[in-house]
This record gives structure tokens, C-alpha cells and sequence, in this order.
């Protein structure tokens, strides 16, 4: 037995992965990833267009929908190498009828000269038999726009399929992935491999989405729209107003030109303008930005993305932008949760409820569980749920800023989102 199956679930990761290919058996156009800790948890995505050596088949087009002519400015695979063994290292990988993906995978290292396996779980092979597509109506699963054959929207489709399994495994009191193994049979041709080590690779860091090509982000809530075309530049003290509105408008379609540069260095010089005022300009945009990607009390991925751009462009260092980002949120929330709730701001009785992330806060001496959570929103009448879809009212979020696909999704499907402190203050719960 390779040592690595003995290791308890819950404190392995999956990468769930799904490709889209020129052909049956031809190269990446596209590769999703969502990293799932062992409690079947969401914990990262990622994903990108792949610029293949070979045409695109018309057959697979049909399928997938892309054509060569969107793979343009998408990175080849070999300069995606050490992004994904950066993703892959140390997990085990995951996929609905995997073998495509491993085989298309390993095909394309070996082009590129690199040998690689990777231990494997297919959910095919642990009670989901039927087509994705199906069995993720079965968990009320539908992806955005009805976007199947994208390899994230089916990569996401296959983690809530992993969750539950993984659920199912846990009930069963399966411990460890040897036990796994032994429970799923099929699974032990895909298990055995040891888990892939770093590879040294250096990643590149690029990706390149189809909201990319489309030019759009997934919510619609980029702060381009949000913020720099609806809001005036943030009130500056002293003589830093016209540089300020200089900045604000430089950023708008985030890039920073020549001609924008010159003209900045130009107001700034012409305010007279130290360097400690034109730092300050740059915090107050910045506070501006995060201020309003905090309103809604959610920093999602595009938003952090976002303000990750526009802290690179104003030159702020992550550790600030972050403790600005965090000074936001938490004002966003006290404002929200200042004022005492009322019967208008009650939970409708049969409100169905969807929780991600773990509570962070006590009652009673000890931590509030999912367990907790359920029992609590049980007695007060609404209804707990596992999965976001059409048939959920409300989405809370434990972590205002872990980017949380759960809350991403809701917002695209038009959901409540809501901050667990919010939440708790609904229902009544007193924390210590």
C-alpha cells in the first residue's frame, strides 16, 4: 500500500479538474480547477484558455464552443507547466470520468518533455454514474447561464458532486483514503499513485478566461463599472483634488498609459505636490476603490483581482492594501449591524439557507457548529441547505473576504447575501 493512502481525508485536498480539448484525445483548450479540502469545502479556483498547437475539431467545437481564433493572446501549455504543478502538488486529483482529463494531462506534460502521475478519485466511480450534467441536477446545480462544457462551471459541478461523496464516506465512517479505496473498489488503480512533489517549475502566473476574452467578469460587479463610472474621485484635503481626479480617471479602464503618466506627473507638479501628498492621493483612491467593493460586506475574486490591479498601479504594498481592504469591510459591517433588527429585517419562516465557511464566533463557552447552525435555523423556521441553485433565498458568508464561490454564484443567480454577523443578529443568537 503507497504510504500516502493512509492519510486521513480531512487533511487531504482535490483538485477537481475538467478540460476542454481540440479533439476526443487532442490538446487543452481550456483547464478549471477548484481545490476541496477533505470536508469537501471550496478552497480555491482557477482556470484558463490554453493556446493548443493544433486546430480545433469541429466536433469539439460544437461541444465546447471555442474556436482557435478566441485562443489568441491564451497562453501554450508549456508556459502553464508550473502553474499546475503548483495546483496539483501534494493533492489528489479529482474529475467526473477522470481518466479523459488524467490521459489528456499527462499527454500534454509528455509533449512538453515532462513525465507526470497523480493519486486520482473519479465521482463517476463513487455512485454518480450518470453524465455530469445530470447528476448535478440532482443537487439543484445549475451553472450560470446554463454554461456547461466550460471547464470551470464543470469543474465546480464535479466538487459539489465530491462533497457529497465525500459526506457519504465520512457517514460511513471512512477515515482514511486507503479506507476510501477499499470502500469504491474502482478507485484503486486511480489511488495508488503517490501524490505529485513541487516540481520547481517556475508558474507563470497567467491566465486567460473566456470572461477575459468576452471582456466581462463574472458578476458584473468590477469595479471599473462600479466605481470609477459611478462615483466622483475620493475629497482630498489641501491642494491634491486635481490630481486626484487625474488618478481616478487614469484608472478607469486599468492600464496606465505613457500619455496618463506624464499628465499625472504634470497635475502633480503643477499642485506642487510632495511626495507624501501624491502617497496620500494614491491611499484615498485606493480607500475609495476597496470602499466600494465593501459595500455589499463581500469581497468577491474579481473584486479582489480588481483591487489587487489597482493597488500594483498605485503602488501600494499588499500588507496595506490589505489592512485597508479589511478596514472597509469591517466599517461596511458595523454600519450593517448597528442598528437593532426589526420584524421588516426578520427571515421569512421557510427562507432557505446555504452557509460557507466555518463560524467564527462562541455561544454559550463553545463554538457555534454546522450542526448549531442547522439545529438554529431550524427552530427558527427556515430551511438549511447544501448547495447554491435556483431554490435558495439566502447565502451567508462566513469570511466577508474569501472571495467565496458560494456567494459569487449567488450573486450571478440574483440571491441574498448576507454576513454571518448579520445573520446571527437575525436569529438572535448571542456570541461571547
Amino acid at each position: 500500500m503507497s504510504p500516502h493512502l493512509a492519510r486521513p481525508i480531512e487533511e487531504a485536498e482535490f483538485a477537481v479538474v475538467d478540460l476542454e480539448t481540440t479533439d476526443f484525445q487532442g490538446e487543452p483548450v481550456e483547464i478549471g480547477v477548484v481545490v476541496v479540502g477533505g470536508d469537501g469545502e471550496t478552497r480555491d479556483e482557477w482556470s484558463t484558455l490554453v493556446r493548443p498547437d493544433g486546430p480545433i475539431a469541429p466536433r469539439a467545437c460544437q461541444v465546447h464552443g471555442l474556436r482557435d481564433d478566441h485562443l489568441v493572446g491564451a497562453p501554450t501549455f508549456d508556459e502553464l507547466l508550473g502553474d499546475l504543478d503548483v495546483l496539483f502538488a501534494d493533492r489528489v486529483l479529482a474529475g467526473h470520468e477522470v481518466d479523459f482529463d488524467l490521459r489528456a494531462l499527462r499527454s500534454a506534460f509528455a509533449l512538453h518533455g515532462h513525465e507526470r502521475r497523480w493519486p486520482a478519485v473519479c465521482t463517476r466511480r463513487m455512485g454518480f454514474a450518470g453524465a455530469l450534467q445530470r447528476e448535478a441536477a440532482t443537487l439543484e446545480y445549475v451553472p450560470p447561464e446554463g454554461a456547461w462544457h466550460q471547464a470551470l462551471a464543470d469543474a465546480r459541478a464535479t466538487a459539489a458532486l465530491l462533497g457529497i461523496a465525500l459526506d457519504r464516506a465520512r457517514s460511513a465512517g471512512i477515515e482514511t483514503l486507503d479506507q476510501l479505496a477499499a470502500h469504491h473498489p474502482d478507485l484503486g488503480d486511480l489511488l495508488s499513485p503517490s501524490p505529485a512533489p513541487g516540481s520547481g517549475l517556475t508558474p507563470s502566473g497567467r491566465t486567460f478566461t473566456r470572461l477575459q476574452r468576452a471582456g466581462a467578469v463574472a458578476d458584473g460587479l468590477e469595479l471599473v463599472a462600479r466605481t470609477i463610472g459611478t462615483l466622483p474621485a475620493p475629497l482630498v484635503s489641501g491642494d491634491g483634488t486635481a490630481y486626484a481626479e487625474e488618478v481616478w480617471s487614469a484608472l478607469a479602464d486599468r492600464l496606465v498609459t505613457g500619455d496618463e503618466i506624464r499628465q499625472l506627473v504634470a497635475v502633480a507638479a503643477g499642485s506642487d505636490l510632495s511626495e507624501t501628498a501624491v502617497r496620500d492621493v494614491h491611499r484615498s483612491c485606493f480607500r475609495r476603490a476597496a470602499e466600494a467593493a465593501a459595500a455589499d460586506h463581500i469581497i468577491t475574486r474579481p473584486e479582489q483581482r480588481d483591487l489587487a490591479c489597482v493597488a500594483a498601479l498605485l503602488r501600494i504594498a499588499p500588507d496595506d492594501a490589505d489592512a485597508i481592504i479589511r478596514e472597509e469591510l469591517a466599517r461596511a459591517i458595523g454600519h450593517a449591524t448597528s442598528t437593532p433588527v426589526g420584524p421588516a429585517a426578520a427571515l421569512p419562516e421557510g427562507t432557505r439557507v446555504v452557509i460557507t465557511g466555518e463560524v467564527p464566533y462562541t455561544s454559550g463557552g463553545r463554538p457555534l457548529s454546522r450542526t448549531d447552525m442547522a439545529a438554529l435555523m431550524t427552530s427558527a423556521g427556515l430551511v438549511p441547505k447544501k448547495a447554491v441553485s435556483g431554490l435558495v433565498d439566502l447565502v451567508v458568508v462566513c469570511d466577508p473576504r474569501s472571495g467565496s464561490r458560494k456567494a459569487e454564484e449567488a450573486r450571478t443567480r440574483g440571491i441574498r447575501v448576507m454576513v454571518i454577523e448579520e445573520f446571527l443578529e437575525a436569529l438572535g443568537v448571542v456570541t461571547d
